[in-house]
């Protein structure tokens, strides 16, 4: 009798083990902000790194009418690379500029902490259109610290989150 009880019980250990090992497999762990995707969106509106600095606080790129077509929710930024060795509380302000070069402002975000790369979303609140450009604008570029603050722009994008 305790053999089959020994049996039944490796059988019972067998089918859990074939039902949750897949399932567990499958559990990954989400990828981390700052990790890059494999796949480019057709949309993405700036692949090379750009810099913003107190010299240069604003960085514009145009909306493809791909991405205007498609009515994305969010303005995706990735940011790269930060040299902040004051640590100074940066902000930025995303916007988008009309054609007819009218500015409406989306929203804004912080680094926390200040020195800290990441991927940041704006909602584009369904402003964003063709034949204009996202904004990106460092917030107070003359405040004190300043001077020494270069930040890496890796990607801008348009999607769903």
């Amino acid at each position: 009798m305790a053999l089959i009880l020994g049996r039944s019980v490796w059988r019972t250990l067998i089918a859990v083990a074939v039902l949750v090992l897949p399932a567990a497999a499958a559990c990954r762990p989400t990828a981390a902000t700052n990790d890059v995707p494999t796949d480019r969106s057709e949309y993405s509106l700036g692949r090379e790194m750009r810099y913003i600095d107190s010299r240069n606080p604003e960085l514009s790129w145009p909306v493809p009418a791909a991405g205007a077509a498609r009515r994305a929710k969010f303005v995706i930024v990735r940011i790269g690379k930060v040299t902040n060795p004051a640590r100074t509380s940066l902000t930025f302000a995303v916007a988008f500029r009309t054609s007819g070069n009218d500015l409406i402002q989306l929203g804004s975000f912080s680094l926390y902490p200040s020195d800290n790369p990441g991927r940041f979303i704006v909602a584009t609140q369904g402003k964003v259109a063709a034949n204009g450009h996202i904004v990106l604008a460092l917030k107070d570029p003359s405040i004190e610290g300043m001077a020494s603050v270069r930040v890496g722009v890796a990607e801008l994008a348009l999607g769903d989150g």
